[in-house]
């Protein structure tokens, strides 16, 4: 009586429901359940369930039956770039086309811009001028996209002629979104350590600290160049700013321990 009385209620969102609640059951059962209206959400469910068990071509048959009932459906293009891209073997070209047909449904999509410019980057022929311009669209729809920045700073880096310094202010954004964001700090410090990386950047670092005192980042980040320039002890002095700015940092400890040997 009580199953029959749920059914009485959206159906999507009581898969969606039992989807959050881990009851795979539950969630097969009101997906099935998703006819009529409801029936592109129920593939496109399905299709995320899919892809969380790695049976990655089953998803994207699933996405491009939502899609064949709603070819303006934003959220299924979106899937179905994720499944195109992640999959054993990737398909960057329909993962591409399946990013700029979510922006078409949905211009405001922050996440299908930077998704786009990470496909852009991994496939054959990368082309980083558009993956950049993607990175930056996606920012300006988003601020806080911390992974937008992360990924501009990863083109910067790897594009034919490096921006180095530009990759490092980027990283660094993404920190000040996510001060515990390892894969950021990785980036930065090999960017920081790159022989490409133009003498004068502190310079940049110094200005940003001055018009911002309390900035936790610029202090650390111009640390780690005063260190790479041969100033050792101009730089711990910024990691120790750094420190006081954002006590326990542990990006902050492991550089301040390494310098300080």
């Amino acid at each position: 009586m009580a199953l029959k009385a749920l059914e009485l209620i959206d159906p999507y969102v009581l898969a969606v429901q039992a989807y959050d609640d881990h009851d795979q059951k539950k969630t097969m059962y009101f997906i099935s359940e998703c006819d009529g209206k409801f029936a592109k959400w129920g593939w496109n469910l399905w299709g995320i369930v899919l892809s969380d068990e790695k049976n990655f071509d089953s998803a994207i048959e699933n996405y491009k039956k939502a899609i064949n009932l709603d070819p303006k459906f934003a959220s299924a293009y979106f899937n179905l770039g994720i499944a195109l891209t992640i999959k054993t073997s990737p398909d960057y070209d329909g993962a591409i086309e399946s990013f700029k047909k979510a922006i078409d449904c949905d211009p405001n999509d922050a996440s299908a811009y930077n998704n786009l410019g990470v496909a852009l980057i991994r496939n054959s022929a990368p082309d980083y001028d558009g993956a950049i311009k993607s990175f930056k669209k996606a920012i300006d729809l988003d601020p806080n996209h911390a992974h937008a920045y992360e990924s501009l700073g990863d083109a910067l880096t790897n594009k034919p002629a490096p921006d180095y310094e530009g990759a490092i202010e980027n990283y660094g954004k993404a920190m000040r979104i996510n001060p515990e964001d390892s894969d950021a700090n990785s980036r930065l410090e090999n960017a920081i350590s790159e022989e490409g990386l133009p003498r004068d950047a502190a310079a940049k670092f110094m200005q940003t600290i001055k018009s911002e005192p309390n900035d936790w980042v610029g202090h650390y980040i111009f640390g780690l160049l005063e260190i790479k320039a041969g100033d050792t002890k101009s730089g711990i002095s910024e990691l120790r700013r750094a420190d006081r700015l954002r006590p326990g940092n542990q990006f902050i400890q492991a550089a301040l321990h390494e310098d300080s040997k």
